[in-house]
């Protein structure tokens, strides 16, 4: 999965993501992706209702599926994305942009103010945003189908 990640992103620094994609696939938690973990979510991401991707989208958050995204997960996944665009993506984000951004997508999902971001509070919030519910749609045109 490195090998293709570093081919689309020659720039960035493709560990981090692409080891939280891996660990969306690995749906057994195995170590391994088998050809049927990868084709089920491909299909998901392709062809699935939106509560399916967007429980896919979740796992990513909350690989351990412990119900909840912490603040220090989202903080890790946003800068695995910034990685991933390289050093010379514009604009290049500081660590207190990152942390801010962090602050500000939290503090959207964390429905109640109760310090974590519920799996129920993290749909409501996707379901309600028309960029997230477009984002999500433009999955089917992304990937091959």
């Amino acid at each position: 999965m490195r090998e293709k990640f570093a081919e689309l992103f020659p720039h960035g620094d493709i560990e981090h993501y692409s080891d939280l994609l891996f660990e969306t696939f690995d749906n057994d938690g195995n170590g391994t992706i088998n050809f049927q973990e990868f084709v089920k979510a491909l299909s998901i991401l392709c062809r699935g209702t939106m509560d399916e991707k967007l429980d896919w989208l979740y796992k990513l958050y909350d690989p351990k599926e412990k119900g909840e995204i912490t603040w220090d997960r989202l903080f890790y996944v946003i800068t695995s994305m910034d990685d991933l665009m390289g050093r010379h993506a514009k604009p290049h984000h500081t660590r207190e942009q990152k942390c801010e951004r962090a602050n500000q997508v939290y503090a959207k999902f964390d429905i109640g103010k109760k310090g974590k971001i519920t799996k129920q509070d993290f749909f409501k919030v996707c379901k309600t945003d028309r960029t997230i519910l477009n984002s999500i749609s433009a999955l089917y045109t992304l990937l091959p189908g």
